[in-house]
Parts: structure tokens; C-alpha cells; sequence
């Protein structure tokens, strides 16, 4: 346990340092979003597409991998989107945000930065595929159940026209959604890259590994000083605890089954997987809720208290999984 926590230590503390930082000293939300913007539109996507450009096709899209991975995240999804309407008495448009709260983790920010310390690009290859899947499914299923709820709802104007939202309307916000992500488009350029057998070139090979090469200390400092600026609403202690038990022991869980008994993926990637499921809820769902006039509170909270724990669980499936 100990080589666990001296890998998660260091992360965390980097956390904290953002943390500290915006809750005491003199970062400000300015400096908040410029980092978040440096992180998200430069050094995120240089490192993406290093690791997409630099790796063969074959292993960087895995369809037992990428079935295990959404076995286990549609299925997290579904559990919280029915608690969230039955147990916790949330609209249509609510608990598909609950759902995405559930099943998406902080695999760009967090997870990369971990994979990197854990096992360099061999660790990152499988967590380009969560990105993928991620962004392509469970943000995008999240999205299109979010504009058809606006669409049933008689009261209000749909985001996406003046009347009722149609399915073709809902494919547009989406597919502009995807193509106006810099993590998107610095993918698919990879992976093309890839497809392409060309060898990157050693400037833009030296460049991007300059530029990615601060993304994970940034990233990490940007999640604290995120969270710092965050307080943690009344009233939201019962849907905070089920979203942190979802998210922190339930998706893990279903993970591991989909991972080592379902489906046919070699260890070590598959132990990078259930890793990756451990990971606290990333900031889109905060993002996508209120894009969409959500309750964000128990999303918030959850957020910043997932994060916080996440600290025990992350170090404890470094150390079950033996990937110290």
C-alpha cells in the first residue's frame, strides 16, 4: 500500500496545491479559466495526439476493451439515471445528468496524468479509448436525452430552435458539439496520423511532447483550483452519497466484471480500465448541466467530495490491481 500511495500522493498533492491556492492565495477565477483554457485547447490535445499519432491502430482500439468499458458505463449510467427518477425523484432532463455524473470520470484531467507516472504511453494507449468512448457515447447519449427532454417539456423553448427540438436538431448540437472539441479533433488527427504508417516528424514529435508534456501538472493544478471556488450546497447530503457510491465503488465494481470475466481483454490493460473506473466525476457534468439549466448542486458536490475520497479508492485499486 505504501508504493500505491507514493504514486497518489504526489498527484493529490498537486490537487491540493491548486486548491490551496485559489481557496487562500491569490489565484483568482481569471486565473482559473486561463488554465483551464491552456489545458483544454493546447497541451491536452498535443499529448492526445502524440500518444494517437505514436501507437498502431491495433492497440489503441481494442473492441473487447471498448465493449468491457461501456458494458460497464452504460450500465453505471442506466442505475443512476433510474435511481435518480425513482429514489431520488429527479425529472428526465435531472437524472440523465446524475447518470453522466455516474459514469463519467475524470479520465482527461486526472487519469492521465496517473497513467503517466503508473506506466507511461503502454498505460495511455487504453485511456485514449476511454476519451473516445467517452466523448462519442455516454456525453453524447447524455446530450441527445437532454435535448429530448427539452422537447417533451411544453413549458419551456428548446435549446436547439425556436419550436420543438427535432431529432434532427438534436443531431446538429451534437455533431457541432464533437467537432468544435480540440481533445476530439487532436484524436481523429492521430489516429489518422496512425493509420497513415508516417513517423512523426522530430520537430512536431518534440513539440508536442514539450506541450503535452506540462498537461498533467497543469491539469491537476486546474482540478483543485476549480474545486476551490466550489462550496458544497445544504440539502444535497442524500443524492451527494448516492452519486459518490456510484460513481466510487459501483462503477469500479461493474468494471472489474466486464473487464476480467465478461470480456476477453489482456490484464494489464484490463487493470488499467478498472483504474480509470475509480476515478471521481469529471467537471463536464457540472459543464453539461448547467448548459442545460440542471440542478447543479448535488453535481457540484458530488464533484468536490468524489475528488476528495477519491484519494483512498484510486490508492487502494493501484495497490489491488498491483499497477505499483
Amino acid at each position: 500500500m505504501q508504493a500505491a500511495l507514493e504514486l497518489t500522493l504526489p498527484i493529490f498533492a498537486l490537487v491540493f496545491c491548486g486548491y490551496a491556492g485559489r481557496r487562500f492565495g491569490p489565484i483568482s477565477n481569471v486565473a482559473v479559466e486561463a488554465i483551464n483554457q491552456f489545458v483544454f485547447l493546447f497541451a491536452l490535445p498535443a499529448m492526445l495526439f502524440r500518444v494517437a499519432a505514436s501507437n498502431p491502430l491495433d492497440t489503441l482500439l481494442d473492441p473487447a476493451f471498448a465493449a468491457a468499458w461501456l458494458s460497464a458505463g452504460l450500465a453505471i449510467f442506466g442505475i443512476a439515471y433510474a435511481v435518480g427518477r425513482k429514489g431520488l425523484g429527479g425529472d428526465r432532463a435531472q437524472s440523465a445528468g446524475w447518470g453522466l455524473n455516474a459514469a463519467h470520470g475524470n479520465v482527461g484531467y486526472m487519469g492521465i496524468p496517473l497513467m503517466s507516472e503508473i506506466g507511461g504511453a503502454k498505460a495511455l494507449a487504453p485511456i485514449l479509448l476511454i476519451v473516445i468512448l467517452d466523448v462519442f457515447i455516454v456525453i453524447t447519449l447524455t446530450i441527445a436525452l437532454l435535448e429530448l427532454s427539452s422537447q417533451r417539456n411544453a413549458e419551456g423553448t428548446p435549446p436547439t430552435s425556436k419550436g420543438r427540438a427535432t431529432p434532427r436538431d438534436v443531431a446538429r448540437v451534437i455533431a457541432l458539439g464533437l467537432a468544435r472539441s480540440p481533445l476530439v479533433l487532436a484524436i481523429l488527427i492521430g489516429l489518422l496520423w496512425s493509420a497513415s504508417g508516417w513517423p512523426l516528424p522530430n520537430v512536431l514529435d518534440s513539440f508536442t511532447r514539450l506541450l503535452g508534456g506540462v498537461a498533467g501538472p497543469c491539469a491537476l493544478f486546474a482540478i483543485g483550483a476549480s474545486l476551490g471556488g466550489n462550496t458544497i450546497a445544504r440539502g444535497v447530503a442524500r443524492p451527494l452519497s448516492v452519486l459518490a457510491a456510484l460513481k466510487l465503488i459501483a462503477h469500479p465494481v461493474l468494471a472489474a466484471a466486464a473487464f476480467f470475466w465478461v470480456f476477453p481483454v489482456a490484464p494489464y490493460p484490463a487493470s488499467i480500465g478498472v483504474l480509470a473506473a475509480t476515478l471521481p466525476s469529471a467537471s463536464n457534468g457540472f459543464i453539461v448541466a448547467q448548459r442545460y439549466s440542471l440542478d447543479v448542486r448535488s453535481i457540484s458536490a458530488a464533484i468536490v467530495v468524489g475528488t476528495l475520497v477519491s484519494l483512498l479508492t484510486v490508492s487502494f485499486a493501484i495497490w489491488a490491481l498491483k499497477l505499483h
